[in-house]
Parts: C-alpha cells; structure tokens; sequence
C-alpha cells in the first residue's frame, strides 16, 4: 500500500531507492514517504524529483507520519479513480507521462480491442503486459481498488450502457457485443453496476 524509507542507507540510498521503485512498472503505483535528516532545499528537490510523494524532515512527530501516510493512501485512491472515470468514456491522454497513466490507459485500450470476446480474461491481459498473474491482481487492485475481473467487467459493461443509450442495437446484441455469453448474465451483472436493467436504458 505504501513505502517509508530513509534517504541515508548503506547499500542504496533512499533517492537511487524511490527513483527505481517509479520506474518499474510492478511498484510504480506505490507511494512513497520519505524520511531524512537532510534538510537541504537540494536533498528536498532530488527526493521529489525521484518520485517521492511526501519528504519528512528529523525529527518527526509519529502522528503526523501516520496521518501523511493514511492521506497517501486515500488521495492515491481518489486520484485513480478520477482517472478511471475518465478513460472510461474512452477518450485516452496518450501524452500522459505517468507509468501508472500508461499501464491504465494499456489495460483499458486491450479490453477495449477485444471486448467482444467473451474468453478475454485476467490471463489473456497478464500476458499482454508482461506480468504474471499476481503482479497484475496487485496492480489493479491497488490503483482501482478493484479486482481484475472486476475492472475487465466494469468496462465491459461501461461500454454497453454507451451502445444502449445509443439505442442502435438490442439488449441481448449490446451483451454479446461487450462479450457476455447470455443475455441473462449480461443483465444480471448490469442490474448489479448500474441499478437498473439493460431495457430501462434502451
């Protein structure tokens, strides 16, 4: 869920640490505190400049460092979610620089290529990425706070509700379109999203 880490350790400093970390795209989504005795304006710069979200001087008070590290948590949350919202009318910001915007903006454009298919699965997109199937379980949930299979659904059925109000095809050709097997399932699950069924929409 997070990292706290000093800048001063003897096999890797904390800096050298954080800039790793944001790079590799199995920890980039972690936020990162950081703790130092180094009260520089430079030492400040060089750790944000790595990617740490938060820079604490020493000596700290213990109840500030935990509610640093509860609001990492829950903006990280909120941010992720906004970002979600977004891309899931997909309109995607292809100029984004963010190795997590990437990794989402990836996610979302491979379910999107195959939405149709109704064998798209957490393997199919593990493979597409590069990770193996826990690394991705853990990245998703932690950015969307969803499980894979949760977010391929919610997509696919994001993307229904869209064909639906656009009312050019029927209930039962929207859920084989987003890749539901019966139209019943497809309702079933949309009933569950949305709170409504797929024929109040229409």
């Amino acid at each position: 869920d997070v990292i706290l880490t000093d800048v001063l350790m003897p096999a890797m400093d904390g800096v050298t640490f954080c800039r790793k970390l944001k790079n590799d795209l199995k920890t980039s989504h972690i936020p990162v505190l950081m703790l130092t005795a180094k009260a520089q304006t430079d030492d400040w710069l060089a750790g944000l400049d790595a990617g740490a979200d938060v820079y604490i001087n020493k000596p700290f008070n213990i109840k500030i460092v935990r509610s640093q590290l509860k609001q990492l948590i829950e903006s990280r949350q909120k941010l992720f979610n906004k970002y979600f919202n977004e891309l899931s009318n997909t309109k995607f910001k292809s100029n984004s620089t963010s190795v997590d915007k990437k990794f989402i903006s990836r996610v979302i454009t491979y379910i999107y290529e195959n939405i149709d298919d109704p064998k798209l699965n957490v393997e199919n997109l593990a493979d597409e990425l590069h990770l193996s199937r826990s690394q991705l379980y853990r990245k998703i949930k932690a950015l969307t706070g969803q499980t894979a299979n949760e977010f391929i659904r919610k997509i696919r059925l994001e993307k229904a509700k869209e064909l639906l109000e656009q009312g050019v095809a029927s209930v039962s050709e929207v859920g084989y379109k987003v890749g539901f097997s019966t139209p019943s399932y497809f309702t079933r699950c949309f009933k569950a999203e949305f709170g409504k069924l797929p024929t109040e929409v229409k």
